[in-house]
């Protein structure tokens, strides 16, 4: 013991998070306050402890921290100013001073990641694992990192971690999402449910068996799911649709449309062609049947045969004339969305048609 001194044990682990040693000198008055202990006010209790007692068993590790500070104060800074690259040597030499400073560890893996050095950025963080792995934040990073290296399977176990270790994180939740780990679904409240894809596709065949006497209801979901992205279960909806009502236009239109996402493109035609002479005001279907990836040199012409094919579909003529405009044939365009609007005035689909003739008609 040192006379107004107090030297105070901390937990290893949450000294090491705010960049402090396991054992500090604090000034007496402070300890029996109990007041909290803050890297900054720490710096400047050690100097002060250091310049008088130099010799005590403290004083290396002390005068460390009063060393590194400078350089951990710097690298914080330009962290800040998004100056990662700067950061990442005054970090890296506060972490050199002073080795039991996780926090500086950490953010150096921030700064590295920023800097496009992911490889690096997990080798620091690796090294501050012991004090912050029970903290959500460093598995959100550890998270970024592996998506950075492309390891989407290893971004998802830290996310799942960092989730269970703050329940309902939002950024958390939208990395598990987007890395397609989980989905969202809305109740008929507007509240959020965030479930894993299987749990997901057993509530949506369960919705879909509670539809199958209501085909408007099955095309409803289906067009939401395929919209979705669920290509499969959007599919299901359609054959339910179908066996319920076989002249349901939007049952066709959907039966066509997941068809051709599925590869089943004789199929997809058949369906589409059904669903284009039910409802020829469909623009979605009308593009189905004469957009091709893998032959986009004859999706013009395609376009002229579909029109002398169903000459009454308004919504066959909007997509010639899109064409027609791709192609650098406005005037052409022009005429073919005229005669889309003439025969059907309100085509949904059509706005860009009616600002076109609005400004150039």
């Amino acid at each position: 013991m040192v006379a107004d001194w107090v030297v105070v044990e901390l937990e290893p682990a949450g000294a090491a998070r705010s960049g402090l040693p396991a054992r500090l000198a604090v000034p007496r008055e402070v300890a029996e306050r109990g007041d909290p202990i803050e890297r900054v006010r720490a710096a400047e209790w050690a100097r002060a402890f250091v310049a008088g007692h130099a010799d005590h068993e403290l004083a290396a590790t002390l005068l460390a921290m009063t060393t590194a500070e400078p350089y951990r104060r710097l690298g914080e800074r330009l962290l800040r100013e998004e100056r990662f690259e700067e950061a990442v040597p005054a970090l890296a030499r506060a972490i050199e001073l002073t080795p039991f400073d996780a926090a500086s560890r950490f953010n150096l893996a921030v700064a590295l990641r920023r800097a496009d050095e992911p490889e690096l950025a997990l080798t620091a963080l690796d090294e501050a694992e012991w004090a912050y792995a029970g903290e959500s934040a460093y598995h959100v990073l550890r998270g970024r990192i592996w998506e950075a290296l492309d390891e989407q399977t290893r971004a998802v176990l830290a996310y799942e971690r960092a989730l269970e270790l703050a329940p309902g994180d939002g950024f958390v939740l939208e990395r598990l999402e987007h890395l397609g780990a989980l989905l969202r679904i809305e109740g008929p409240d507007g509240e959020v449910f965030w479930l894993t894809p299987g749990d997901f596709e057993r509530v949506m065949r369960h919705e879909l068996a509670s539809a199958s006497n209501d085909p408007d209801q099955l095309v409803a979901l289906g067009d939401r799911l395929l919209g979705g992205g669920h290509v499969a279960l959007a599919a299901s909806a359609a054959e339910l649709a179908l066996a319920g009502s076989d002249d349901l236009p939007g049952a066709w239109a959907l039966a066509g449309l997941t068809r051709a996402a599925l590869g089943r493109e004789l199929q997809a035609r058949e369906a589409l062609g059904r669903a284009a002479a039910l409802d020829p005001s469909n623009v979605a279907v009308a593009r189905a049947l004469v957009q091709r990836d893998d032959d986009p040199e004859g999706d013009l012409p395609r376009a002229h045969a579909e029109v002398q094919r169903r000459p009454a579909s308004a919504a066959a003529w909007i997509v010639l004339g899109d064409y027609l405009a791709a192609a650098a044939q406005p005037r052409e365009a022009l005429g073919a969305y005229a005669h889309a609007l003439d025969l059907d005035p309100a085509l949904s689909g059509a706005e860009h048609a009616r600002e076109a003739l609005r400004v150039l008609g």
